[in-house]
């Protein structure tokens, strides 16, 4: 699935200016009074850029199916995503921004989001995570353990109530998160001794990880069916004369 160059810049300008505006917005919201010019003037840019993304994403869809499939799934109602998630299972849902990382936790009863740090926070976080895996010895053990539970109460920990005795968790990361191994977080305090266990998630939950709640939908979705007039024809030989008889030399085994 590919897309004209042209209509990628766009894309990535659009998503640009919305980010941009979106923290101005939230940065004015925190400071400026409800009724003033500047949270109007905000509100009404943040509404123009949408709408042109729209446009944008409708262009998108026409000049490549495929490729919007893949980049703009439709978003998923709540009662979709939770029919979409096993009983024994929950999915966590990570979008990561400038001002604030979210995470959406659904399971199989609710729904529910929970407002974690920002983007700089966790992936300055993960990237110390990431350095002490690559430090073997006793000393970056220690660290690896000390970052991985402060990985866990940041990503997880807020989500912990939906989470107690879910044994599968079906992550959807986002930025930074694609390259953290929530395997070898720490779901409580480390062990002092560091020969004994460490109550790492790998050892207590089954992590599998999925693009998003909205093309784990798609994926569920049943194939189209194909009428054998639709399949392509296979026309085969059997039993291929390799020359022996004429060059006097014996051919394979036959019956």
């Amino acid at each position: 699935a590919d897309l004209e160059p042209a209509l990628r810049e766009r894309r990535s300008a659009s998503a640009a200016a919305l980010s941009t505006t979106q923290s101005a917005l939230l940065a004015a919201r925190a400071r400026a009074a409800p009724l003033s010019p500047r949270l109007a003037e905000l509100e009404q840019e943040l509404a123009r850029l949408e709408f042109e993304r729209d446009l944008l994403e409708g262009e998108i869809r026409r000049a490549s199916a495929a490729y919007a499939d893949l980049t703009l799934p439709e978003p998923l109602a709540a009662a979709r995503i939770q029919a979409l998630v096993p009983a024994d299972a929950a999915l966590l849902e990570y979008f990561l921004g400038e001002e604030h990382s979210y995470l959406i936790v659904a399971t199989g009863e609710t729904v529910r989001a929970f407002r974690l740090a920002p983007e700089r926070e966790i992936a300055r976080a993960v990237s110390e995570l990431r350095g002490d895996l690559a430090q073997p010895g006793r000393r970056g053990f220690a660290a690896l353990l000390a970052h991985s539970h402060s990985l866990f109460q940041t990503l997880v920990a807020p989500a912990a109530v939906e989470l107690a005795g879910v044994r599968r968790w079906l992550v959807a990361p986002d930025g930074v998160l694609y390259g953290l191994p929530f395997e070898v977080l720490l779901a409580r305090p480390p062990v002092a001794d560091l020969t004994a266990p460490q109550p790492f998630v790998v050892k207590e939950r089954e992590v599998i990880y999925v693009p998003s709640a909205s093309v784990l939908g798609r994926l569920e979705e049943p194939s189209p069916v194909t009428s054998p007039a639709d399949s392509p024809a296979l026309l085969a030989f059997g039993d291929p004369d390799y020359g022996g008889a004429e060059s006097g030399e014996a051919g394979p085994e036959g019956d």
